[in-house]
Protein backbone atom coordinates (compact mmCIF):
# COMPACT_ATOMS: atom_id res chain seq x y z
CA UNK A 1 0.00 0.00 0.00
CA UNK A 2 2.91 2.11 1.17
CA UNK A 3 5.00 1.79 -2.43
CA UNK A 4 1.66 2.18 -4.21
CA UNK A 5 0.66 5.70 -2.49
CA UNK A 6 4.61 6.55 -3.29
CA UNK A 7 3.86 5.93 -6.88
CA UNK A 8 1.16 7.98 -7.26
CA UNK A 9 3.18 11.20 -5.46
CA UNK A 10 5.59 10.36 -8.09
CA UNK A 11 3.66 10.35 -10.60
CA UNK A 12 1.56 13.37 -9.59
CA UNK A 13 4.52 15.49 -8.89
CA UNK A 14 5.94 14.67 -12.89
CA UNK A 15 2.55 15.96 -14.06
CA UNK A 16 2.19 18.70 -12.20
CA UNK A 17 6.07 20.11 -13.40
CA UNK A 18 5.23 18.67 -17.35
CA UNK A 19 2.46 20.93 -16.91
CA UNK A 20 4.74 23.65 -15.55
CA UNK A 21 7.38 23.38 -18.94
CA UNK A 22 4.11 23.76 -21.94
CA UNK A 23 3.16 27.42 -19.30
CA UNK A 24 6.06 29.21 -20.44
CA UNK A 25 6.02 32.79 -20.77
CA UNK A 26 6.01 34.56 -24.36
CA UNK A 27 6.74 37.88 -24.84
CA UNK A 28 3.78 39.85 -25.70
CA UNK A 29 4.46 41.35 -29.35
CA UNK A 30 2.32 44.55 -28.47
CA UNK A 31 4.86 45.76 -25.97
CA UNK A 32 8.12 47.17 -26.93
CA UNK A 33 11.28 45.75 -26.81
CA UNK A 34 12.22 45.09 -23.16
CA UNK A 35 15.77 46.81 -24.04
CA UNK A 36 14.69 50.17 -25.08
CA UNK A 37 12.59 51.15 -21.52
CA UNK A 38 14.38 53.90 -20.15
CA UNK A 39 13.73 55.51 -16.69
CA UNK A 40 14.20 59.40 -15.99
CA UNK A 41 13.66 62.02 -12.68
CA UNK A 42 11.75 64.57 -12.80
CA UNK A 43 13.24 67.49 -10.35
CA UNK A 44 11.64 70.54 -10.60
CA UNK A 45 10.37 72.65 -7.55
CA UNK A 46 9.98 71.12 -4.47
CA UNK A 47 8.61 67.42 -5.80
CA UNK A 48 10.95 64.90 -7.27
CA UNK A 49 9.35 61.77 -9.51
CA UNK A 50 10.66 58.99 -11.71
CA UNK A 51 9.16 58.54 -15.24
CA UNK A 52 9.38 55.39 -17.33
CA UNK A 53 9.21 55.81 -21.35
CA UNK A 54 5.93 53.80 -21.56
CA UNK A 55 3.60 56.25 -20.18
CA UNK A 56 4.22 55.89 -16.53
CA UNK A 57 5.06 58.71 -13.54
CA UNK A 58 6.44 57.08 -10.49
CA UNK A 59 6.67 53.61 -9.85
CA UNK A 60 6.37 52.11 -6.29
CA UNK A 61 9.08 50.05 -5.47
CA UNK A 62 11.37 52.45 -6.97
CA UNK A 63 12.59 55.74 -5.55
CA UNK A 64 11.51 58.51 -5.74
CA UNK A 65 8.00 57.81 -6.24
CA UNK A 66 6.43 61.13 -5.88
CA UNK A 67 8.99 62.69 -3.14
CA UNK A 68 7.48 66.18 -1.45
CA UNK A 69 9.20 67.44 -0.45
CA UNK A 70 12.20 66.53 -2.27
CA UNK A 71 14.60 65.30 -0.31
CA UNK A 72 12.65 64.41 2.59
CA UNK A 73 12.38 60.61 1.73
CA UNK A 74 8.24 60.93 1.77
CA UNK A 75 6.64 59.34 -1.78
CA UNK A 76 3.24 59.97 -1.93
CA UNK A 77 2.57 58.33 -5.20
CA UNK A 78 1.96 54.54 -6.07
CA UNK A 79 1.93 54.81 -10.22
CA UNK A 80 0.68 57.26 -12.40
CA UNK A 81 -0.48 56.43 -16.04
CA UNK A 82 -1.32 59.38 -19.40
CA UNK A 83 -4.29 57.44 -21.08
CA UNK A 84 -4.82 59.36 -24.48
CA UNK A 85 -7.65 58.03 -26.83
CA UNK A 86 -8.01 59.48 -30.18
CA UNK A 87 -11.12 58.07 -33.07
CA UNK A 88 -9.95 57.17 -36.01
CA UNK A 89 -11.70 56.03 -39.14
CA UNK A 90 -10.78 52.99 -40.81
CA UNK A 91 -11.49 52.94 -45.21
Amino acid sequence: MIKYLLKMWFVLIIVILTGSLFAQREPDPNVGKEELRRTGIMDGNLVRTIFINWGEIAHWPDSPSGEWPKGTGHQYVDGVALVVQGRAIDN
